[in-house]
Parts: C-alpha cells; sequence; structure tokens
C-alpha cells in the first residue's frame, strides 16, 4: 500500500507528512497547519473518518524538517510539543489517554527536537536537534525506546530532514539540505548505518532530489523517491538500477510524503 498527500497551500493551511499505521488501516497526518495552529490528524486508509488529534501553535514548531508525529504501535503515536526552543517527544493513544513524556529535549543541547521516527525493530528512536535559531544545523541522535536510555549522537550535523529507517533497521536515509556542497541544487540524499558511520551520498543516483522530496524504504535495498524534475514516483534500488515508475503526476503538482 502506498500512501501520498499532495496539495497546494491555500491561506497558511497546508497538511505535509503522512504515516500508515502497523497494520496499514489509519493515517497519522503531522506537518499540519490551519492558521494559527499546528495540527496531528488521523483517519482511515480508505479516507474516512477524519479527526483532528492536536491543535496548539506550540506542536511540532520543530518538525519542519521531518514527521513531527509518527506511529508507535496501532493504537499510540509520538509526537513533539513545546515550541522553538524546547520541543520534547511525547507519546499518546490516538483516543486521547496516556498521554507521556518520551524524550526530554534537555538531553540533548539545543532549542529544541524536531522530527523523529522509531525503528522497525522498536528499539531505537531517531530524532533530530535543531542546534541554535532557525535555519542552524540539525543534528541526528538516536536513543533507546524507553527515551532515556542508549542516547548516541549520530555525528551527521548537516541541515538534515526526514530521516527514514531501512526495513531491518540497519540503515537509514535522510535529505541533506543546504549544506550540502557540490550539488547543483544544493539538496543531496543520503544513506548512512543505523550508528552514523558509511554515510553516503546517493545524489548520482537520485539527481532530481529538491526541497522536501519524500522519500520511503521499500525494501532494505530499494525506496520509493519522488522525482522533482519529472514529477514522477518511482521505486528504485539505492544503486539507481531496476528504475519502476509507481506514479505519473502533473506538471504543478507536487508530492509531499510517502509511506510504505
Amino acid at each position: 500500500l502506498l500512501s501520498t498527500l499532495y496539495t497546494t497551500n491555500v491561506a497558511g493551511t497546508y497538511f505535509q507528512f503522512v504515516r500508515l499505521s502497523p497494520d496499514k488501516q489509519r493515517i497519522l497526518i503531522s506537518g499540519a497547519m490551519i492558521s494559527p495552529n499546528y495540527q496531528i490528524s488521523l483517519m482511515n486508509a480508505d479516507g474516512s473518518g477524519y479527526q483532528v488529534l492536536r491543535s496548539s501553535t506550540t506542536l511540532g514548531r520543530n518538525g519542519g524538517y521531518g514527521a513531527n508525529a509518527v506511529w508507535w504501535d496501532n493504537i499510540s503515536y509520538l509526537y513533539n510539543e513545546g515550541g522553538d526552543a524546547s520541543a520534547s517527544i511525547y507519546k499518546s493513544n490516538v483516543d486521547g489517554t496516556g498521554n507521556l513524556l518520551l524524550v526530554d529535549e534537555s538531553l540533548v543541547s539545543g532549542t529544541g527536537i524536531g522530527s523523529m521516527e522509531k525503528s522497525p525493530d522498536g528499539t531505537k528512536i531517531i530524532f533530530q536537534n535543531q542546534n541554535g535559531a532557525a535555519n542552524s544545523l540539525h543534528y541526528l541522535f538516536t536513543v533507546n525506546a524507553d527515551g532515556a536510555t542508549g542516547l548516541t549522537n549520530l555525528n551527521i550535523t548537516s541541515y538534515n530532514m526526514n530521516s527514514r529507517w531501512s526495513i531491518d533497521s540497519q540503515k537509514i536515509v535522510y535529505g541533506c539540505t543546504f549544506s550540502c556542497a557540490g550539488q547543483p541544487s544544493g539538496w543531496a540524499l543520503k544513506l548512512a548505518n543505523a550508528d552514523g558511520t558509511g554515510v553516503a551520498n546517493l545524489y548520482p543516483n537520485f539527481p532530481n532530489y529538491a526541497a522536501g522530496t519524500p522519500t520511503a524504504f521499500y525494501n532494505n535495498n530499494s525506496i520509493l523517491y519522488f522525482d522533482n524534475s519529472l514529477k514522477v514516483i518511482n521505486l528504485m534500488n539505492l544503486d539507481g538500477s531496476g528504475v519502476q515508475t509507481i506514479l505519473n503526476l502533473g506538471s504543478t503538482e507536487e508530492i509531499l510524503d510517502i509511506d510504505f
């Protein structure tokens, strides 16, 4: 099942990041703004049953570089809240019960935690930490699923965005933005081991990566990728081979996120 969301911004209103529940029955939507609030919403996989789970001016403010709400299991999710200066990661059930501070932003230096993603094996959470004021570097960390132990600095300190785990939880892909020297657009797709080692630039194989281009692992060696120039979603091996076009879009349309 491929979940895609694309929209045109109208009067400060947009919906961006989408995540399918583990059982593929529901979709969590984040990175949403209904001015002046930011929102996290939920709907069934067939598009029915839309509801707003959370709405506030400080919700997901540091999550603009990736999803600020992701599934924990079929009934609960992670989200970040606290504003640009002090966003932390919380865990909540979709029915509104069981709200818990899981990863306190005091664990890391900087101005708050941005987007996060739980590893498929359930042991780790990867998250961003913005170091300083707006447009500063974003660092990537992992922490154990208890939210308090096993904090690891991945030493990935570029303007990174929207990191995604491989199916076996051994690798990540992420967008490198603004500070990626040598790329014509200033943006590039990168691959790394889950511990931050072995960083590889995938730019030669994915040349039309641009601001906010979404990706998602299909299996451990291939990803779904939106070609921002050709306006197509391709299924591709990480080495650039085996390209299959999944969806063609019109020239004025844009994919904001992909999940599988």
